[in-house]
């Protein structure tokens, strides 16, 4: 007796069953026969633990490799929740997967699109969609897809591409738009990701402070632009943005912006709990921002504040740290964190004048009372 025939057991009691499958068994039982392999891609509980990712590879060509991409996605007939997608501009490759994208739209709940190149655009609604991620994605098939759920939980979007930057600098009034209804009709929004000067734009250069209903926990910001060019509207946008959040954001990464952004951040983020600053302070000095003590923040990161005293300034301000990631050590540095983060565990820097290792295990053999519990890792590609 086939166990998964609806003549003998339910497609209901089947479900029951297949929850508590492991993604290799899902894998292994789909392969026993065609209706198991049916019963699969139809179950909403095994397509839920399953990704289908769809990424070129070196071993192959280019044409032969999107001409076996075309072929599996011509081809799928599981009901994928989850679906990952490397286009690398190739037309006829984001052609077909647009027609896959439509006929699993009902059930789709994460979607990640990278590389996509189509002539003709057509509608799309995912009315499941929790999480989006778009990388380097024209703006108007970007500006389809952030319109196409009011489900969002996280979205991620990164600029174009970086051969475009110039002609992809300013913001324009469609993505506004879309962006203004995003924001606005998704209420549910955790996870904000910004990569580029586009993104960072179109989402700030008007104030929608008055316009959003959700709560973050992440927000984070890259824009690779020179300060500069900037405009402190659109960083004057972004604190009031901050203060609809700030009493519910955990983690925040930013970086190109001016002091006034930072210290609104590190004073007014009552539940902060991990920081990353990449901006570089030339003409600033730490104690200028008149920081208050947090005792919320407990992961700091600020890979561009360079001088001693300014890092031993700033690491003064959060006494709670439990992980720390530093440039550059100096021995006057490493004393400092062992004498006062006494909760601190994980210490992560780039280089040290000095072998400050040694140096610290020395100083705890010395002295008892310092913090005996730091893991210092030397990490040059820590990001």
């Amino acid at each position: 007796m086939d166990p998964f025939d609806e003549n003998h057991i339910s497609r209901d009691l089947n479900e029951l069953i297949l929850q508590h499958l492991t993604v290799k068994e899902i894998l292994d039982i789909s392969l026993v026969s065609k209706n198991w392999n049916s019963v699969i891609g139809s179950s909403r509980k095994c397509m839920k633990k399953i990704k289908l990712a769809l990424k070129f590879w070196r071993s192959t060509s280019k044409n032969e490799q999107a001409a076996e991409k075309i072929k599996i996605m011509e081809n799928v007939s599981r009901k994928y929740q989850h679906v990952s997608v490397d286009c690398r501009f190739d037309r006829s490759v984001s052609a077909v997967f647009w027609k896959l994208l439509t006929d699993l739209a009902p059930n789709l709940v994460s979607l990640k699109v990278k590389s996509i190149k189509l002539d003709n655009l057509t509608p799309i609604n995912l009315p499941k969609l929790q999480e989006l991620r778009v990388v380097y994605v024209p703006i108007d098939i970007r500006n389809i897809l952030i319109s196409s759920s009011d489900a969002f939980i996280s979205l991620k979007l990164k600029l174009v591409s970086p051969l475009n930057w110039n002609k992809t600098s300013k913001s324009d009034p469609e993505s506004s738009s879309c962006i203004r209804k995003c924001l606005t009709s998704n209420s549910n929004l955790k996870i904000i990701e910004l990569y580029g000067a586009v993104q960072y734009g179109f989402l700030f250069d008007e104030d929608l402070s008055n316009d959003i209903k959700f709560s973050l926990h992440t927000l984070k910001i890259k824009n690779d632009m020179r300060l500069s060019l900037i405009p402190e509207i659109t960083e004057q946008n972004l604190i009031k943005f901050l203060s609809t959040q700030s009493s519910s954001l955990q983690t925040v990464y930013i970086d190109v912006c001016r002091p006034n952004v930072i210290q609104y951040i590190l004073n007014n983020m009552r539940v902060l709990k991990s920081v990353q600053i990449e901006t570089v302070l030339t003409d600033y000095k730490i104690r200028d921002l008149n920081l208050r003590l947090n005792e919320h923040v407990i992961d700091l990161r600020i890979p561009y504040v360079n001088r001693n005293q300014d890092i031993r300034e700033m690491l003064g301000v959060f006494p709670n740290l439990t992980h720390l990631f530093v440039a550059h050590l100096s021995l006057e540095t490493m004393e400092y964190i062992a004498w006062n983060l006494q909760k601190l565990r994980l210490l992560k820097y780039r280089y040290d004048e000095i072998d400050c290792e040694s140096l610290y295990e020395k100083l705890k053999e010395e002295n008892p009372e310092v913090n005996q519990n730091i893991e210092m890792i030397v990490d040059y590609d820590y990001t």
